[in-house]
């Protein structure tokens, strides 16, 4: 009973850890101002290191996840509209569903499964306080009608009955330009290509 205990604590101060490390304001704001490095370091690595053999999957799992951005930046109006339409009404984040998935099969091209394994569990505390913090703002904007979508649709679970067919199959191609989708979907498909080509001349 004692070493379990001492597990069970130990877990908990290493959750709590991690918890206060993706809640750590100043820590935001620095990743904040050198994502764009970290994600151009992240591509040259890809580049130079992936795998080939890896390619096809990486590519289809990426895309997944492109299409749910695709879908879920076609049914939303930020700050605007209570967006419970499209993927909305399946589940509250489908947009970091997505992202997962996006970043999921580019790892992918890297072949090893310890990348994989601290990616889902860094991604995994990131989306939960990113979405908290997020939910605080949403309140305060929509107040009682968002406290019961969140009532009635899972953050990241999908739950099924909540819309009728009609809105769930909404989708707007220009509220998808208006949030800038179309343009990460461009970039993934350069670095597939690129990736592709350099593969092609360099193994």
């Amino acid at each position: 009973m004692t070493g379990d205990h001492t597990n069970n604590k130990g877990y908990k101060h290493y959750m709590g850890l991690l918890n206060r490390f993706f809640t750590h304001a100043k820590l935001r704001r620095a990743l904040e101002k050198i994502r764009i490095p970290l994600g151009v370091a992240l591509v040259v690595v890809l580049l130079i290191f992936g795998r080939m053999e890896m390619y096809f999957p990486a590519v289809v799992i990426s895309l997944f996840g492109e299409l749910i951005q695709m879908w879920s930046s076609g049914s939303l109006e930020k700050n605007v509209v209570l967006t419970i339409r499209g993927p909305y009404c399946l589940v509250r984040n489908p947009m970091y569903l997505g992202r997962f998935f996006v970043i999921l099969g580019a790892l992918l091209l890297l072949k090893n499964i310890y990348i994989i394994v601290i990616y889902v569990g860094v991604f995994f505390y990131y989306a939960v306080n990113r979405v908290k913090r997020e939910e605080k703002h949403l309140i305060e904007i929509f107040g009682e009608p968002y406290l019961e979508y969140c009532n009635q649709v899972n953050r990241f679970m999908p739950r099924l009955g909540v819309c009728e067919t009609k809105d769930t199959l909404f989708f707007r191609f220009h509220l998808l330009v208006r949030n800038n989708e179309h343009l990460n979907f461009l970039a993934l498909l350069a670095f597939y290509i690129a990736f592709y080509v350099v593969s092609a001349i360099t193994r």
